[in-house]
């Protein structure tokens, strides 16, 4: 993702409220001309190892960690960024909310770990009724799932469900 992605002010300017100026408008470093190369590629280095290190407690954060689905902070991530993205361009949207009936007589019937392998199971189904790049599918809790479909109207998010529940 390019959030938290390094922004590094390579200059001439020695003045110290120019460097402030740039740290305030979002600069993570301020490197005064001349370079010495390895200088530079040591700091461009450790600014990479701090944008993996984001990347790595983004993931942990939003991804549902038995699915690999986005959980409920990503979804709502993906949800304020599309809901934005149809405000301006004047797009429907459409949410889907999946919930799985009665799993919790499945689950005590057929164990815990068949009850986790019938929760992936379910995720791939509907993983594969996903088809556009936009559509965004999470597991928002234990036992339901959000299926995001932007540039979607209801007659398509209709449709969209019943492939849906013929996929489950």
């Amino acid at each position: 993702s390019l959030k938290q992605v390094p922004i590094i002010f390579v200059t001439s300017h020695d003045e110290p409220e120019f460097e402030l100026t740039g740290l305030d408008v979002g600069a993570d470093d301020f490197i005064l001309k001349p370079l010495a190369a390895d200088r530079l590629i040591s700091r461009i280095k450790a600014r990479l190892r701090a944008k993996q290190q984001f990347d790595a407690q983004m993931q942990l954060v939003t991804v549902d960690s038995s699915t690999s689905l986005p959980n409920l902070a990503g979804f709502d991530l993906h949800l304020d960024r599309e809901w934005r993205r149809g405000l301006r361009a004047g797009t429907p949207i459409s949410l889907l909310h999946v919930a799985v009936d009665h799993f919790a007589a499945y689950q005590e019937h057929h164990g815990q770990a068949n009850g986790q392998h019938c929760i992936r199971q379910v995720a791939a189904a509907l993983r594969a009724t996903c088809k556009r790049p936009a559509d965004v599918l999470a597991r928002v809790s234990d036992l339901e799932f959000a299926i995001l479909l932007p540039h979607t109207p209801r007659r398509g998010a209709e449709h969209f469900a019943h492939r849906v529940l013929d996929s489950v």
